[in-house]
């Protein structure tokens, strides 16, 4: 009797397409997705998505927090990267020229011990906050990377960005810290 193999899922499939698995399953998965036309589908999906996010990335449509390994490989790609960086609890004066390609902020905290961080944005021209949880950081160096959307912002008129950083650990909140971003048009 031949029984039809379980289908992979999105982290399996994700790894396999990333070239992370190893020789014996990725001839496994090679095979599974020759007979699997679910699983072929959903790999599909995660090439275009990936596809879609590289997009949206390269027009400066991706607000993210990012690794520092990250923002090395854009510089090494030779990507444009301007970078900000902030004290704890600092700002700085800040804007985008018109042949940057990526901007950095690096929010200097005391990361020791910390299990999570959340990050809630205010501009003074939104009225709302918005909340990025559980984004990366780097005990170690005691900074974290935030991307924002450059195309968005070359675009926006003089405002701040106020950054709060919130650390959990051992199951409390407590404030991290507060950074403010002065942000003004490029004057050339």
């Amino acid at each position: 009797m031949n029984v039809r193999p379980s289908h992979y899922d999105e982290q399996t499939l994700l790894a396999y397409w990333l070239g992370e698995t190893d020789a014996a399953q990725t001839d496994a998965i090679d095979l599974h997705l020759f007979g699997c036309d679910p699983c072929g589908r959903t790999l599909d999906e995660l090439v275009a998505l990936s596809h879609a996010v590289r997009e949206a990335f390269d027009a400066g449509l991706l607000h993210a927090f990012v690794s520092a390994a990250f923002v090395q490989r854009l510089v090494d790609e030779g990507r444009r990267v301007r970078e900000y960086r902030l004290a704890h609890n600092g700002s700085v004066n800040c804007s985008a020229a018109p042949d940057d390609e990526v901007l950095v902020a690096r929010l200097r905290a005391p990361l020791a011990n910390v299990e999570r961080v959340d990050a809630v944005l205010c501009l003074t021209i939104a009225d709302a906050e918005y909340l990025a949880d559980d984004i990366p950081f780097d005990a170690a160096n005691g900074e974290i990377l935030m991307m924002p959307k450059i195309a968005i912002v070359r675009a926006m008129p003089a405002h701040v960005v106020t950054v709060r950083l919130l650390a959990h650990t051992s199951g409390s909140v407590r404030p991290l810290g507060e950074y403010r971003l002065n942000h003004s048009p490029w004057s050339g």
